[in-house]
Order: structure tokens, then sequence, then C-alpha cells
């Protein structure tokens, strides 16, 4: 049976999403953020030659073929499992454009870069006031989520200031990247699974 090709696609978009969460500088962040946005469209693109593949088209991976003109090639041969695929498919890519993340590609692809604000996070603060009176504020964590302060008071004495920088979509309600990209990934990851259940036969 011949390799199905978009899941090794799948794994690249996932180590790029890997070195991604954790990146701090700003430059190495909107590369990572290309390459990981690059991988998850080929994942659907490469997953049209999978299936012709698959079935025995006649057409090979030397050939352009997109979903347009799969479709045109599906109605053509009136073949119910061809059909279906390409409704199938169309449905999926539908589903991933209603994704800001998504509908970034073609800006960082065409374009430059996208609307990204960088925030620093405050997570832990140890703070010696005017009096010399101590204190350590430390985040507290609630359903996984951290709390966050702001940078301490003007004229404390900081022994110890932890930070984290985070980056802020602005098409995504400037919620981050690193979380919007996680839920495209594993939308992605579940759209693999399906096609491989419904068209490859496999569990």
């Amino acid at each position: 049976m011949p390799e199905m090709v978009s899941k090794r696609k799948l794994a690249e978009a996932r180590y790029f999403f890997g070195g991604l969460k954790g990146e701090q500088d700003p430059e190495t962040f909107y590369y990572k953020l290309s390459a990981f946005l690059n991988a998850c469209h080929s994942v659907m693109d490469i997953m049209i030659y999978d299936f012709v593949e698959r079935q025995g088209l006649g057409i090979t991976r030397d050939d352009y073929l997109d979903r347009a003109s799969f479709e045109l090639v599906a109605k053509s041969h009136k073949v119910e499992q061809e059909v279906m695929f390409s409704k199938w498919l169309k449905e999926k890519l539908d589903e991933l454009s209603r994704y800001p993340i998504w509908n970034m590609r073609k800006v960082v692809t065409h374009r430059g870069y996208p609307n990204v604000t960088q925030e620093t996070i405050y997570l832990s603060v140890s703070v010696y006031g005017s009096m010399g009176i101590g204190f350590s504020a430390t985040p507290s964590s609630t359903s996984g989520t951290i709390t966050a302060f702001g940078p301490p008071p003007s004229g404390s004495n900081v022994s110890e200031n932890k930070t984290r920088t985070v980056f802020k979509l602005e098409e995504a309600g400037s919620r981050e990247v690193g979380e919007v990209c996680g839920e495209l990934y594993e939308l992605l990851a579940g759209i693999v699974s399906e096609a491989e259940k419904r068209f490859w036969g496999e569990s």
C-alpha cells in the first residue's frame, strides 16, 4: 500500500509547533510560525496526491493537482469513492478556513508577517520596598491558567525577576499565538486520522 505522506507532513507541523511554543526571540518566533503554517497547509495539499496514488488514477506527484483540479477529475470519472473524497476534502478545508491562524499562511508566504503583538508576562518577582520590607509574588495556577503580575512598583529594589514573552495574534482576538496554533494542529491531526479511517481503510 502506498505511503500516506501527509502523515509525515503532519509530524513536521508538530515539530515546528513544539519549537514555536517556548520561543522567546521575536525574529526566530516568526521563522518558526512561518514553517509551522506552511507544513500545515502541505498536509492537505499532499493528502490529495496520497489519495490519487492509492486509487491508481494515473496521476503522479510530478503532475500539478490542487483541490479544484481534483474535483474536476472526480466528477469526470464519476467514481463514488473519488466523489466522496472530493466532497469531504472541501468540507474540511472550509472548516480549516474558519481559523484565523490557518489563513495567516497566505500572509507569511506572500505578504510578510501577520499582526502579532508581543507581551511580557511577569512570572515571579522578589521585591524590597523603600523600608527594606521584602515580599515575593509568585503566580498561582488555576485550571492551567497562569495568573500574570505586572512590573514591580517604581523605586523598588528587585532582587529577582522572572519573565516570559508571549506573542498574541490580533486577528484571533489577541489570543496567544501558541494557543491558536495548538488548536489548529489538533484539528488537522483529527482530519488526517479521519481520512485514514475513511479512505485508507486503516484503524
